[in-house]
């Protein structure tokens, strides 16, 4: 199997695994005033707003444990520079880019 081959597969794959989602997404019918409607029954993504609810929750129980042991001045710092990054966009979201040095390469040791 060369590498194109392995790509095209891998498309192929992909391209069947989507369409059966979008498919499985919702029904089309035509209402009493002859509208073709759409209704949305999926399964799948009622599962998975569950579990985001439940992941949710989790998550709030451990902010709440750690907020408690911070520093009440700068989790309210944090909060608002938080809340400044959503309001303005752009380079004011650079707050949660990552700050330190790199690691040297395998070369530089």
């Amino acid at each position: 199997m060369t590498q194109a081959h392995r790509q095209e597969v891998y498309d192929d794959h992909m391209r069947d695994s989507n369409w059966k989602k979008l498919v499985g997404l919702g029904e089309g019918f035509f209402s009493k005033e002859g509208k073709f409607m759409w209704t949305i029954s999926v399964p799948s993504l009622l599962k998975k707003y569950k579990t985001s609810n439940k992941c949710l929750e989790e998550m709030n129980q451990a902010y709440e444990q750690l907020t408690a042991v911070l520093d009440p001045d700068s989790v309210s710092g944090w909060e608002l520079d938080a809340l400044r990054a959503e309001a303005d966009r752009g380079e004011a979201l650079d707050i949660y880019l990552l700050k330190g040095d790199k690691a040297p390469t395998f070369h530089e040791v």
